[in-house]
């Protein structure tokens, strides 16, 4: 899945906070989404 790929690239510091949250508004995640993934990174590192 495409997110899967997107949260690797930033779990793989390849790509920045800001710039995971461009690419995951971009794709359409309202910011709730958002917010909830930034929780369960928060919960990963």
């Amino acid at each position: 899945m495409v997110l899967d790929k997107i949260l690797q690239n930033y779990l793989n510091g390849d790509i920045s906070m800001s710039s995971l949250d461009y690419v995951l508004s971009g794709k359409g995640f309202p910011e709730k989404a958002i917010t909830l993934i930034h929780d369960r990174l928060g919960l990963i590192k």
